[in-house]
């Protein structure tokens, strides 16, 4: 008796649609899947450096006692100079205006950053020996200095709430995410809801990104489903 030896065997034609099938499956995947691994590397990331940025504020406190004798309407060099300087491993220092032809910041939404602290030409970027960069802003307030995290220093993408994070240093309230006690008049964490941290306008994270770092913080450090792409 004669077998088919090929008769489970795939057409050339089958082979094709198959493989294409699996492309076409691969293509809609891969993207979810490197957004969730980005998720999940990033997060971890910032709180990372939000762990290293507020330890040194805690040393400072030693020697220039509470922040709420801290300076804040100094420049930037002369902040730098008095609070930062001797409590951070840096491997760098440098401004806005000696990277600006390297790199250029993005709001969540797509249009140019313009916070101060990544926009101001003299506002002071420490690398650290992570390369990690903070940036401290050369904008002077009485009652806090506005700061911000680059998790992936001069690499990309360089979009608030993606690897850069804005933070203020405040007198009363330490180092607390834009959306947290805002410039130091509200107690912290009581201002603003989930809705508000993603869809108000213009700094919820959906938009400008500015309240990200508080939309993650208060999601117990974790990017949610929602969070935008």
């Amino acid at each position: 008796m004669l077998f088919n030896r090929h008769k489970n065997a795939f057409s050339l034609p089958e082979a094709l649609i198959t493989l294409l099938i699996i492309g076409v499956v691969a293509g809609i995947l891969l993207p979810f899947l490197r957004e969730n691994y980005e998720k999940q590397r990033l997060a971890p990331a910032l709180k990372g450096a939000y762990s290293v940025l507020k330890r040194g504020m805690e040393v400072s406190q030693v020697i220039n006692e509470a922040t709420e004798t801290w300076n804040f309407n100094l420049n930037a060099n002369d902040f730098y100079e008095e609070y930062v300087k001797s409590y951070y491993v840096e491997a760098n220092r440098f401004t806005i205006a000696d990277i600006k032809n390297r790199v250029t910041y993005y709001n969540m939404d797509g249009t140019l950053a313009n916070e101060p602290a990544v926009s101001n030409d003299d506002s002071v970027v420490i690398e650290l020996v992570d390369g990690a960069h903070i940036f401290i802003s050369e904008e002077m307030n009485p009652k806090y200095k506005t700061v911000a995290i680059d998790i992936n220093g001069l690499r990309r993408p360089n979009i608030i709430g993606k690897d850069l994070f804005i933070f203020a240093m405040q007198g009363r309230y330490g180092l607390t995410p834009y959306g947290y006690a805002v410039s130091g008049e509200t107690p912290f964490g009581m201002i603003y809801d989930q809705d508000i941290l993603m869809n108000s306008e213009p700094y919820g994270c959906a938009h400008s990104g500015v309240y990200c770092s508080a939309y993650i913080m208060s999601n117990n450090w974790n990017m949610t489903k929602n969070y935008p792409r």
